[in-house]
């Protein structure tokens, strides 16, 4: 081909080669259009399968929002929670064996006659919950610990034994603690504040530095407990003198 003919020829395959790559994009918008609803439900769906997540043994959950669980009368082994969230979940009656959680908070649920045997708890949380009737000493409790294992806040905690633990530091706020047995407990730095102690066990318990200022209804004998430098007031303190003989007058509530 002549120079002169190769140069009539170059527009023809330039503009053949321009349509061509103008299909070539129209064609790779139709499908990106086609393929958005594919990755939107494919989104939905892994979001449904999260929120229904249920909850088996031998299985590891990090950072999980369970919510509306019910797991009633069920066993759990082995399984182990970091940072997960329980929410308005019924667990009643099921035991939680050999499983660990860690940093986990529990609000609105329901744990009443939990079994927790050999399950351990670091830096754990329990809000306007209800945690009746569990027997705490089933779990495994590290002798040596660097934080709190558990906290309760608006929860009703009645009719549990915490029985010969080592909870120095932990916090009862606002709770109903009523027939709850603290013996040979050790509660040095406790915080009761708001709690109602009403019927529960106080021997050979270690209050020291515990703030009892804004709790009610107990009854701590001074002579079985250890209440060195533990704050009381007026007039829930009086029940302190009860069993030693000692007559208080000049006070009026």
């Amino acid at each position: 081909m002549s120079p002169r003919e190769e140069a009539r020829e170059r527009p023809l395959a330039v503009a053949a080669g321009e349509a061509a790559g103008a299909a070539v994009r129209r064609g790779a918008s139709r499908i990106g259009r086609t393929a958005q609803p594919i990755v939107r439900a494919l989104k939905v769906g892994r979001h449904r399968a999260e929120s229904s997540l249920a909850i088996r043994s031998r299985t590891r959950y990090c950072e999980e929002v369970l919510r509306d669980e019910r797991l009633e009368s069920r066993q759990i082994d082995s399984s182990e929670f970091h940072e997960c969230e329980f929410a308005s979940s019924v667990l009643t009656g099921s035991e939680f064996r050999a499983c660990r959680f860690v940093e986990c908070t529990f609000r609105q649920c329901d744990l009443s006659l939990v079994g927790l045997p050999h399950t351990t708890f670091s830096a754990c949380r329990f809000e306007d919950s209800k945690l009746v009737g569990i027997n705490w000493t089933e779990a495994s409790w590290p002798e040596t610990r660097l934080w709190v294992p558990v906290g309760f806040a608006r929860c009703v905690v009645s009719h549990s034994t915490f029985m010969g633990l080592n909870l120095a530091g932990v916090r009862f706020s606002d709770c109903v603690a009523q027939d709850v047995d603290f013996r040979d407990s050790d509660l040095s730095r406790a915080d009761f504040g708001g709690t109602d102690l009403s019927k529960s066990l106080f021997v050979n318990t270690d209050l020291t530095e515990a703030d009892l200022s804004s709790a009610r209804n107990y009854r701590i004998d001074p002579r079985e407990n250890t209440i060195v430098n533990a704050k009381f007031s007026l007039p829930e303190a009086i029940s302190l003198l009860d069993g030693l003989g000692v007559e208080l007058t000049g006070w009026e509530p």
